[in-house]
């Protein structure tokens, strides 16, 4: 009954229909092993040693939006020429390639957490979001056909989920696309600490998602071989139901590609649509698509009443590397804004900037990124009301599932800055420290105060100094990672407060 229940919309129903259709079809094509389908978004050393290949112009793949496909990685990297590398573009080689090949195994592992407090902030490279963990987690490949569970428990379900299965999925591969079912984390942008769309600060959304498997590149008619690597990836997904429009629908659409050597765009889209009590036909989702205009106040209204169906986002974000004096530099930034009404699709813009370089600190690689974020937006032409982005009239819940934001791990009406540094010496042990310098809720306002609707950080304007670092080691078939992270919190018309958490983690391959 709740299966039903869950799918009782037209769109529900055809989700619902394609995925059982394609797990069935693809499971009677199983065969000899291949690699595990993606790279999640836990792994940063393996994100830095992509990056070191592709910045240094050894493959030219898109490379901001995760989950990756490994088969694109690897087709890539399988075209470098390892005699011709130097220094630790060799290391970032043998990396990859060691990772692809553990990725090509059936692989089960337990994996415990314990902390003394939950993470306030998850980031690219972080495996927990709450402190005391259990994990399970088992997966294997075939041919067309892959699985992932992770079933886990955990002593800190602020959220009312003891029991969970985030990071598990069914896949299958039907000529160059990629379609999986399950709840996998997502990273769309080229922010280290943050993006402004998706990231992985919330847990993972049930989704059935179809992603382009390798970024063949497309060539430019009538030019001599011009071609523009370029991937895609749309997925529709199921909101909770502990909320104010239950299980609502999130529909995500990212397109990425590499027009010039060193360039990589990508365009955004999400909207959150549907659920109990709100139209969720396939011509209300056509509407969405197309972001065809809707009256808020009735059937009929002028122009300055319109907006968009749903509740909608979309943007860019761009990524440009060089060199200078040999040491490998890039910036990056997002644009995204609210959807807009009949003049414009964006409006109310938040943007992210970025500065990133690649250096050598006692001869090891360490990437280096300073960042900031800006999601501090007066609503519309009214520059005295603030609470706007990430907010909605009708899903007053906002892009927030489980009590955290998908998007921005610093959500609304706040300024941050982050210096970050990562390293790894190849030698199965890496390191990562940040500074931040957060002004939370700058507005000091609550759309809903006292009411778990609003800001998921705080109801009051905040300003929080952190430093955190992790340690990560691998040895054999165990590896741990300990996490320290130390807040300073000052506050208008509150006591100030501080913050200590230490967590260890350690995983076991079976």
């Amino acid at each position: 009954m709740q299966l039903k229940k869950m799918f009782s919309s037209s769109v529900g129903k055809a989700l619902l229909s394609t995925s059982l259709l394609t797990s069935g079809l693809l499971a009677l094509s199983m065969a000899k092993a291949q690699a595990e389908p993606y790279i999640n978004t836990d792994d940063l050393s393996l994100r830095i040693s992509l990056r070191q290949l592709a910045d240094a112009g050894h493959i030219k793949i898109p490379l901001n939006t995760y989950p990756l496909m490994w088969n694109d990685v690897i087709k890539a990297v399988n075209m470098v020429d390892p005699g011709q590398l130097k220094g630790h573009d060799t290391d970032a080689y043998f990396h990859v390639k060691a990772e692809f090949n553990k990725a090509k195994r059936k692989q089960s592992k337990i994996t415990a957490n314990v902390a003394s407090h939950d993470n306030r902030f998850t980031s690219f490279g972080d495996t927990f979001r709450n402190k005391n963990n259990l994990e399970y987690s088992i997966s294997n490949v075939f041919t067309n056909f892959a699985y992932k569970l992770s079933p886990s428990v955990t002593s800190s379900d602020d959220d009312g989920d003891e029991f969970r299965f985030d990071d598990s999925y069914i896949a299958g591969k039907i000529g160059n696309w990629n379609i999986a079912l399950g709840t996998q984390d997502r990273w769309w942008g080229p922010g280290w600490d943050s993006n402004l769309s998706l990231t992985n600060n919330a847990r993972p959304i049930p989704t059935l998602a179809i992603t382009r498997n390798t970024s063949d590149p497309f060539e430019i008619p009538f030019t001599d071989g011009y071609e523009i690597p370029w991937t895609v990836t749309s997925f529709m997904g199921r909101m909770e139901s502990d909320r104010t429009v239950p299980n609502a629908l999130l529909w995500g659409f990212r397109f990425n590609f590499i027009p010039v050597d060193n360039l990589e765009i990508g365009i955004v889209r999400l909207a959150q649509w549907g659920g109990e009590g709100q139209p969720q036909g396939l011509s209300n989702f056509f509407d969405i698509i197309v972001a065809d205009n809707s009256c808020v106040v009735g059937n009929e209204c002028d122009d300055s009443q319109l907006t968009r169906s749903g509740n909608q986002m979309a943007g860019y974000d761009v990524r440009y590397s060089f060199n200078l004096f040999s040491t490998p530099l890039a910036i990056y930034g997002q644009y995204i804004g609210e959807d807009g009404g009949s003049s414009s699709l964006i409006a109310d813009v938040i943007k992210q900037v970025g500065f990133e370089a690649q250096v050598e600190l006692f001869e090891q690689p360490v990437k280096i990124y300073l960042e900031g974020i800006d999601t501090l937006r007066a609503c519309g032409e009214n520059l005295s009301v603030f609470d706007c982005i990430y907010e909605h009239g009708t899903y007053q819940t906002g892009l927030r599932f489980k009590g955290r934001n998908i998007n921005s791990l610093y959500d609304n009406d706040a300024k941050t800055i982050v210096f970050g540094l990562s390293s790894q010496n190849y030698s199965n042990q890496a390191w990562d420290i940040k500074l931040r310098y957060l002004e939370l809720n700058k507005d000091n306002s609550d759309l809903f105060p006292n009411d778990p609707r609003g800001n998921s950080l705080t109801e009051v304007a905040e300003d929080v100094l952190m430093v955190s670092g992790n340690y990560h080691r691998h040895y054999k078939r165990y590896s741990y990672k300990v996490s320290a992270s130390y807040s300073q919190s000052d506050f208008i018309d509150q006591d100030d407060r501080s913050e200590a958490n230490l967590a260890f983690e350690f995983s076991y391959h079976l």
